[in-house]
């Protein structure tokens, strides 16, 4: 596990252990993830860049599992790794580039659901999400995402409720599909162009959403606006809550996070 100055470039992926608060961040520049307390105090840093196992190559997505691990997506390594986040040791290792059930094609965001599936957005040109073990030893499901007007871009997917909630910032919506993969509903006519989504409440969802707005919104579970931030959030892309209820966006281009209550 490195130690550095903490300072970001270009942040992407970002979750919150759900135990301790701890926050990590995907750099996708420096392939690397770096780690903050709960009181936004960098710990460490760990990732080198390369092909073999543990090495990042872009790394996007970032998500704890349940028992405290890390899981990464890398964008240009067409995987998914799981490391110690203590110390940032390499555990092991799943998929490769390809669109077969254990290949992934510049693979994007990474969630956890509250059973320990780990969901993978396989959307750049797979166009699909893949829902591995809590080991990603194995594919418990995979459903390709259905085209609206564009082939879909798929920037994040979340489990919550026996559903899965999908953003679409090509299509301007999300898309709602059940336990099984089966298309049950579409958010429309109230996204410019979402990007990171993650749940605020049992009852809320928080959206990024880009385009002219610039906003963070807050939606319920059949797709009602029911808040947005009072400032625009110009760049922000994938987004958590703390522990304190505190939402955290990154935003890529400037090299910078949002704190937002």
């Amino acid at each position: 596990m490195k130690r550095s100055t903490g300072n970001l470039t270009r942040p992407r992926g970002i979750a919150v252990n759900p135990v301790n608060g701890e926050i990590a961040i995907a750099d996708v520049v420096n392939d690397r993830i770096l780690l903050y307390n709960a009181r936004h105090e960098f710990l460490s840093e760990f990732g080198k860049t390369g092909r073999a196992s543990g090495y990042l190559h872009k790394p996007f997505g970032v998500a704890y599992t349940l028992d405290g691990r890390l899981v990464v997506t890398e964008e240009m390594n067409h995987r998914v790794q799981l490391f110690d986040s203590k110390t940032g040791e390499f555990l092991r290792s799943f998929g490769k580039k390809g669109n077969g059930d254990k290949e992934f094609n510049f693979p994007t965001a990474v969630s956890v659901a509250n059973d320990g599936r780990i969901i993978v957005c396989d959307g750049a040109i797979n166009r699909r999400v893949k829902v591995l073990d809590s080991n990603i030893d194995r594919i418990l499901l995979q459903f390709p995402v259905q085209r609206e007007y564009s082939d879909p871009l798929l920037s994040s997917c979340i489990f919550h409720h026996d559903r899965f909630f999908l953003t679409d910032s090509k299509n301007r919506c999300i898309k709602v599909y059940d336990n099984t993969g089966v298309l049950i509903n579409t958010f429309e006519n109230i996204f410019q162009e979402p990007q990171g989504l993650c749940v605020y409440s049992s009852s809320n969802l928080i959206v990024c959403d880009r385009g002219k707005e610039e906003n963070i919104k807050m939606i319920t579970l059949d797709g009602q606006l029911v808040g947005r931030s009072l400032q625009p959030i110009p760049d922000s892309d994938q987004v958590a809550k703390c522990l304190n209820d505190t939402i955290v966006v990154t935003r890529p281009d400037k090299g910078s996070l949002s704190f937002l209550r």
